[in-house]
């Protein structure tokens, strides 16, 4: 995951560079399809009552990466599911 996603950042780095030299703006995403398992265990179902920082979901494992080894503003990332389960004792960060 980690490298994958390195790359995708490295990608956008150079596509903004290049949209900038022209004097355009250009909107990034990361799209992850899975939501609710473990990754790389497609059968296992990630735990919702778990602190965040012991889940295993793919969506909360690339927000952790950007945010906490690549220093990215969690304000600046959007994440959108309708189905990524939290449980009321064990929510997600404030800033997330």
């Amino acid at each position: 995951m980690e490298e994958t996603v390195d790359d995708l950042l490295t990608q956008m780095a150079d596509a903004d560079q290049a949209v900038s030299n022209l004097g355009l703006a250009l909107s990034e995403s990361i799209y992850v399809c899975r939501t609710n398992i473990v990754e790389g265990n497609a059968y296992k179902q990630d735990d919702p009552r778990r602190p965040f920082d012991h889940r295993e979901a793919p969506p909360i494992l690339i927000w952790r990466y950007l945010v906490n080894e690549k220093g990215v503003d969690p304000a600046s990332i959007a994440v959108y599911t309708s189905a990524l389960r939290f449980d009321k004792d064990y929510p997600p960060p404030s800033e997330s």
